[in-house]
């Protein structure tokens, strides 16, 4: 038996570059040491793979910057559909949420399948622009003068990579800290860390949405 199945997708360090391949084809040794080649023929040894399964981090503060333009998350940030245990026992998810300030934050483990259905900037190289208009008093003019900047991001600026264990730190919520996965822990669990209490999962009043 090998560790992963066709059609899974996993990843692996290329050079220091976290990369992904679709499993197509299998070759088992006998040695213990699989090899999973793609649909192009790029192989990679099962103990070159990191996982397949990937954690990324969003917040519903500011659109592009805090989670990435893609329309399926404006539905998710709108519904809070991030929140509903169903939706993560249906998509074998571990999710942490909980505010952050005025905001609502939300760190995912997630199959690598699951983002490549709804999600699939997230595992490229590709770029987006934002921009963000800020706006101060001029007591001269006793108005408000308009400043506008624009600003270029990865999309996979919102995947946050594990540590040798498979543990992870938020990027936006530094202090928010996620085991690696079991499967014992898909659900929505809620953190409210910010407020100064600590993880509680009871607090989990929210309807499903």
């Amino acid at each position: 038996m090998t560790k992963y199945k066709k059609g899974e997708i996993v990843s692996y360090n290329s050079f220091d570059k976290i990369k992904y391949l679709k499993i197509e084809t299998i070759i088992d040794n006998g040695e213990g040491n699989p090899y999973y080649e793609d649909i192009d023929g790029t192989g990679i040894l099962e103990s070159d793979i990191i996982s397949n399964r990937i954690v990324f981090e969003f917040n519903n503060w500011f659109r592009g910057k805090d989670y990435p333009p893609i329309h399926i998350v404006d539905e998710w940030m709108s519904n809070y559909q991030l929140r509903s245990d169903d939706f993560a026992e249906k998509n074998d998810l571990v999710i942490m949420t909980g505010p952050i300030d005025m905001s609502s934050n939300y760190i995912v483990n997630a199959p690598i399948t699951f983002v490549e259905q709804f999600l699939p900037e997230l595992l490229t190289d590709e770029t987006y622009k934002y921009e963000i208009i800020t706006r101060r008093y001029n007591p001269d003019t006793k108005d408000y003068d308009e400043e506008s900047k624009e600003y270029t991001k990865k999309y996979s600026d919102f995947v946050l990579i594990p540590d040798k264990y498979g543990d992870v730190s938020g990027k936006i919520a530094d202090d928010w800290y996620m085991e690696e996965y079991k499967p014992e822990d898909v659900g929505v669990h809620w953190n409210n860390s910010w407020w100064g209490d600590e993880c509680d999962d009871d607090d989990n009043d929210e309807d499903d949405e």
